[in-house]
This record gives structure tokens, sequence and C-alpha cells, in this order.
């Protein structure tokens, strides 16, 4: 099977999407089918687009979401339909799908996402306060794409159901395959070193993202101080980013601002972190998905989060940790973390379970593997 993989971004650079097109396209070139580029597509006569977004952020106060410009759009379809003259093609996948909301083809289409423009409308605050245009195009974006594909694949149950729901998809063509690790294979511990028993005399909280308040930073801190109160000895390590000045100064906090995972001395790093911690702990407010609930069940980690967005398909309660609601307190946290946490046995045993999640499921050889046999049903 030729598979053509289309990207706005450079699939062979492990920074884009915080590497998942990366290795999105390394699973499915180690299946032994012919996987070709068209990639990177650019923003073809953006200047007007360019204009009307600092019109409205200057004048008006509004966010204009630049890439669903239908000139932009119609761009990134003009290219895929150039490069097809060149290159040979059983079937088209796109990473997200702006590239082939326009575009016109008798090739079979697919393409995979992690939400849908109508659930991250003023869910994220990058999509908020946003133009009455940009929610149009967003939306047409949606309704086009999905019309056009023969297989919508989603990393979320969430984002899968809203496709079916609310734009009225035939529930056959819409897909759910969970993403994998975004951590090379060879750099993760074989099962028994993962889930070895982490119960120790201090409770670890590692808290890994890059947006202190999106993600629940003043949570999960205020979750470390009510545990050492109910005598739990507990710390924080907050990793990629920076948090408030109060925080930084409390001596159960570790700050590590960044790190970078094409570094090797980071990567090392970031791994030990995954290795050594008790719990990731992510109260988070808004998540499309999570690939670090999927990098921490490598390590035999369980996650300790929100059940809001797409975060239910990345973290099943029980399994491979355990999911508060919105309005949790860091107390309610606390309680969650001190229960498992002072019984051993359960502890360990979550440990296990959250390693089998990843080997199962979380991993990139397993979603390459099912979103072949998708792409082979409509070829």
């Amino acid at each position: 099977m030729n598979i053509a993989y289309i990207s706005s971004f450079d699939p062979k650079n492990i920074k884009s999407w915080s590497g998942t097109g990366y290795y999105l396209a390394k699973s499915l070139k180690q299946s032994g089918h012919n996987v070709s580029y068209i990639a990177p597509l650019y923003e073809k006569n953006h200047l007007l687009s360019k204009i009307r977004q600092q019109f409205y952020k200057s004048v008006l106060g509004k966010k204009h979401l630049r890439n669903f410009d239908p000139t932009i759009v119609r761009g990134y379809a003009q290219q895929i339909q150039d490069a097809l003259k060149i290159v040979k093609a059983d079937v088209l996948f796109s990473v997200w799908n702006l590239p082939i909301a326009e575009l016109e083809t008798e090739i079979p289409i697919s393409f995979t996402a992690d939400a849908v423009f109508s659930l991250m409308k003023d869910f994220y605050p990058d999509w908020s306060n946003i133009t009455e245009k940009s929610k149009i195009d967003g939306n047409s974006v949606d309704v086009n794409a999905l019309a056009r594909s023969a297989a919508a694949i989603y990393c979320s149950q969430w984002a899968a159901d809203e496709a079916i729901i609310h734009h009225k998809t035939d529930k056959r063509k819409v897909h759910v395959v969970p993403y994998g690790a975004n951590i090379d294979s060879s750099f993760i511990p074989k099962t028994e070193e993962a889930i070895r028993n982490k119960i120790g005399n201090k409770c670890s909280l590692l808290f890994l993202g890059v947006d202190w308040i999106r993600k629940g930073g003043d949570i999960a801190y205020n979750t470390m101080k009510e545990l050492n109160a109910m005598g739990v000895n507990a710390s924080l390590i907050v990793c990629g980013c920076v948090p408030p000045v109060q925080v930084q100064s409390d001596k159960n906090v570790d700050v590590i601002p960044f790190l970078n995972k094409s570094i090797p001395n980071d990567l090392t790093r970031l791994i030990e972190l995954l290795r050594t911690s008790s719990f990731l702990l992510l109260p988070t407010r808004a998540e499309a998905y999570g690939i670090v609930f999927c990098e921490a069940s490598a390590f035999g980690l369980p996650s300790i989060s929100t059940s809001v967005g797409g975060v239910p398909t990345a973290v099943k309660h029980g399994i491979n940790g355990h999911l508060l609601p919105f309005s949790a307190t860091g107390k309610e946290y606390a309680e969650t973390i001190a229960e498992l946490w002072n019984s051993p046995d359960t502890y360990y045993k979550l440990s296990q379970t959250s390693r089998k999640r990843y080997e199962d499921e979380l991993n990139w050889d397993a979603a390459g593997k099912r979103i072949l046999s998708i792409l082979e049903s409509i070829v």
C-alpha cells in the first residue's frame, strides 16, 4: 500500500507537535508499506490573513485563527494536488484535517486529529475570545473534512463523539485510536523495572506541563501542602514551566523550567523523573488528550488528573491512574493520593496496570497497527 503522509509541519522534526507527528510517521513506515511525505505544507497567499489577524487583535481585541482562513486551507489543498502528480498514493493520510478540508481527489482520504473545532472553541485559552469569522471557518473545516474523508481517526472518545453527534457523521467511519508515548522505546525500561514498588519515605509528585494555569498548577501545589498536613511526606517537582514566586520558594518544591527531549542530557533527566516519581499529578483545566499520560504509563507511573476533555481516553480510572471531577480541590486530590500511597499493595497494583495499559494500547506500535488496518479498509 502506498500511503501519502500529509502534514502542515515537518514530520521529520521531532520537535513539531511535541513529537506526535514524528512518531506517528515512524510507526507507519515500520509497517513495510511505502510512506511518502507531502510535507511540510506552507501558508500560501497568507498576507491578507495576517493583516486581518492584526486588525482584529489591535482594533477589536479579538483573536483571529489564521490557519482556518479559506485561503490558507485552499492553499494546502493545491499543494497536495500538485504533489500527487508525482507521488504515487493508494490512500491519503493527513495529520489534522486542515490540509484536506478543501481537497478534491478520487484517492481515499483519512485524517487523524486530537479534537474537533466545536470542542476546542472557548476550551483552551488560545481558542477563547475568537472572531465570528474564525468560528465559521473552523466549523467549516470540520464539516468539509468529515464529508471528504472515508475515515476520521481521533485519539479520544471525546472528540469522536463530537464528530458523530455534533456533525452527524456516520459513526462507521469515525474511529478512536489513542496516541502513544513520545519517547523512543529504547529509552523505556523493561516491565519489571518500570513496575517496581516505588513506595518509600517520600511521596514525589511530578507536575509535567508547559502551562502552569491551564494544567492546574495551583491545585497541584495545594495538593502537596495538604498531603504534608495529613502526615504524608510529599514533594512537588514542577517541570516544563515556572510557577509563581511563592511556589518556587517552598522548600518542598523543585522547579525545572524546561527539558528538550532532543537534547540527550535533558531526555536523560526527564526519564529519571518519570522513573523515580511516585505520581504524575496534572489537575488540568483543559486537555484534548495528554501524551504525557502515555509516557507516565510507560514507566509504571500512575496519573492523577481531571475527568475533562480527552483525558478519560488516555487515563482509564483505576487502571493507569485516577480521575477526579473538575470541581475537585487540592484536599480531594490529596485524599485520593494518600489513600493509594498508604496502601503499598494497592499502589503497586496500580503501577502494574499502568504499565500494562502502555504495553497494550498507549504505544506507537499499537497505534500504527490500528491506523494501518483502518487505512487498508478504505482502499
